[in-house]
C-alpha cells in the first residue's frame, strides 16, 4: 500500500495498484480509470477512491465492470511528477516491444511502474470480454473547468462526444508516448 497525500485537501489515503473495482457482469463492458500517472497529480486517485466508496455505500447494479488504477505509486507517495522519466511518455512502440522489468535498472522507477501497470491492465483484460474503455485522469496546475483530451480517432470521437465537456483533439500529434495513445493504437476507446 502507498500513502498518497493531497495538499489542498490536507488528506492522506492508502492505495494499492488497484484502488478498487466493482464487478457487475464479467462479460459486460469494462471501464478502466487511471489516476496519478504523474505523482504530483493525486486528485484523480482521490476522486476514484471517493467514488468507489460512494458506489459501495449505495449499491447500484452494474451491467459491466469498473476499475480504478493508481499510476506511479512511488511518485504519488513522494508528491513528485516523476523520479527518472515521465511515466506518461514511455508508452511508445520502442519501449513496449522490450517491456520487461529485468532489462531496466532497478533505479529506473518509472519503467518498473510501467511494467506493473501494463501487467495489471493485461490481467483485467484477460478477466473480461469487453468492450473496454479507458480514462486517464489528470489535473492542471491552475484552475480550469473539466475537459477531455482525446486522440483524434473516429472511435474516440464517437464515444467522447456523448460528454457535455470541451474537447481537445489531436494530442497524439504533440506528445510522444502517453498511455492513452498506446491504448488507442490497440483499438480501444481512450481519453
Amino acid at each position: 500500500m502507498t500513502k498518497v497525500y493531497h495538499t489542498s485537501m490536507d488528506r492522506t489515503i492508502e492505495v494499492g495498484r488497484i484502488i478498487d473495482s466493482i464487478i457487475g457482469d464479467p462479460d459486460g463492458p469494462t471501464v478502466i480509470f487511471i489516476g496519478g500517472i504523474h505523482g504530483n497529480e493525486s486528485s484523480g486517485v482521490f476522486a476514484l477512491f471517493d467514488v468507489f466508496k460512494q458506489l459501495r455505500e449505495k449499491p447500484i447494479p452494474f451491467g459491466g465492470n469498473i476499475y480504478g488504477i493508481a499510476g506511479n505509486l512511488p511518485a504519488l507517495e513522494a508528491g513528485k511528477r516523476y523520479f527518472t522519466e515521465d511515466l506518461n511518455r514511455l508508452w511508445t512502440s520502442e519501449y513496449m516491444n522490450v517491456l520487461d522489468e529485468r532489462t531496466f535498472p532497478k533505479t529506473h522507477i518509472e519503467k518498473r511502474e510501467q511494467v506493473y501497470i501494463f501487467r495489471t491492465l493485461q490481467e483485467i483484460m484477460k478477466s473480461h470480454q469487453g468492450p473496454f474503455y479507458f480514462m486517464d485522469m489528470h489535473s492542471t496546475s491552475s484552475e480550469s473547468i473539466p475537459f477531455l483530451v482525446v486522440n483524434d480517432s473516429l472511435l474516440n470521437r464517437k464515444f467522447t462526444e456523448q460528454f457535455p465537456l470541451p474537447m481537445i483533439l489531436g494530442i497524439e500529434e504533440y506528445l510522444e508516448g502517453p498511455i492513452l495513445s498506446y491504448i488507442n493504437e490497440l483499438g480501444y476507446v481512450s481519453f
